[in-house]
């Protein structure tokens, strides 16, 4: 599962998404890759002129295009260590420094989303056992209040808790 989870789009998108990966040059399939060939040079050159509309590119998750995530899934590799509880984790591209902070960067966003997840379980129990302290609360109040009133129709004085006089 977890090995599924480091793999999962999401997690490339949002590396994608924070390591600015679409307008790195040696990033393969980044913006500057795209324009390789004559024309593909002439179109990166005149493309601000003719905005695409949204719906040219279709955008996978933090609106990371789709191409892009495939591009990072081919470059990215997890592997188990035999007889342990470790992953390798691999990025391949051109550029050398670019891979070792991408393998990295995987790893962190990894780890952060891990955690976010258990905080966000914790803030809805929170919010849970929050919501029940109130209805508590409320039921006590209102137990207290029918005591009090039952003592003071029936005439029982209370001396402290222990002792009670009709």
């Amino acid at each position: 599962t977890q090995y599924e989870i480091l793999k999962s789009r999401t997690l490339s998108a949002r590396v994608i998404h924070e390591q600015g990966l679409a307008e790195n040059p040696s990033f393969p399939g980044g913006r500057e890759a795209e324009a390789t060939g004559v024309l593909s040079r002439l179109w990166a050159g005149l493309r601000h002129f003719f905005p695409s509309s949204p719906a040219a590119e279709p955008k996978d998750a933090l609106g990371v295009p789709s191409k892009l995530i495939d591009a990072y899934a081919e470059g990215l590799a997890i592997s188990p260590i035999r007889q342990t509880r470790l992953v390798r984790t691999t990025f391949s591209s051109p550029d050398p420094e670019l891979s070792a902070r991408v393998a990295n960067a995987h790893v962190q966003a990894y780890i952060q989303q891990g955690t976010e997840i258990r905080t966000q379980g914790n803030e809805e129990a929170l919010r849970f056992l929050e919501e029940k302290l109130v209805e508590i609360r409320e039921r006590v109040e209102q137990s207290e209040a029918d005591l009090n009133r039952y003592r003071r129709e029936r005439g029982i004085l209370s001396l402290d808790d222990k002792e009670n006089i009709v």
